[in-house]
């Protein structure tokens, strides 16, 4: 992965922005700590405080309108003690940010839904001519089989559905009756 600065001329976006698109808060921060992804503020106070070392420990403290708060020791001057510095309109380099996410995707994205996996194994049972006639029956063998995958751990939601519930949705799901299955 490249690091932070090695290209020129960023599309930058908001912090919130960035954040609100299925990034966690946590993970910039952490990707702007080890300077892996550029950063610009539109505005600091007190004005001319040096951003250098803004996202080092301790970590700054980020509002929900992109700004970001970070207390500072001062050795000198009529406020001993601690001064916060704060960063508005923090924008992010959308290259830089997009770069450090996998290439694949990992854990619940890449898992079907309850759904699909139904559809997926009914198109299988029906395929190899073992679907039960009664649909009780059906959401039941669907359920069981749902249960024994995700034990196995074999491309299942986290979450296998009940039987009852998958009763319930069949019709909807276009896999009741037999002959909706594709």
């Amino acid at each position: 992965m490249a690091k932070a600065g090695e290209r020129s001329t960023p599309t930058w976006i908001p912090f919130q922005a960035a954040r609100e698109r299925g990034l966690g808060q946590r993970w910039l921060i952490l990707k702007l700590k080890a300077r892996l992804v550029r950063w610009r503020a539109k505005d600091v106070h007190p004005p001319g405080a040096s951003l250098d070392k803004f996202w080092d420990d301790p970590e700054p403290t980020v509002a929900a309108d992109g700004s970001a708060k970070k207390p500072v020791r001062v050795f000198g001057g009529p406020g001993l003690g601690f001064e916060y510095v704060t960063a508005f309109g923090i924008e992010v380099a959308g290259e830089d940010v997009f770069a450090q996410l996998p290439a694949t995707p990992e854990g619940p994205t890449a898992e079907p839904t309850g759904a699909e996996w139904v559809a997926a194994e009914a198109k299988r049972m029906k395929e190899a001519g073992k679907i039960p006639v009664l649909k009780t029956h059906f959401a039941a063998e669907l359920a069981k089989r749902m249960k024994v995958a995700a034990a196995a751990k074999r491309n299942t939601p986290l979450h296998p559905l009940s039987a009852g519930y998958i009763s319930n949705q069949l019709s909807d799901w276009g896999l009741w009756p037999i002959s909706k299955i594709e």
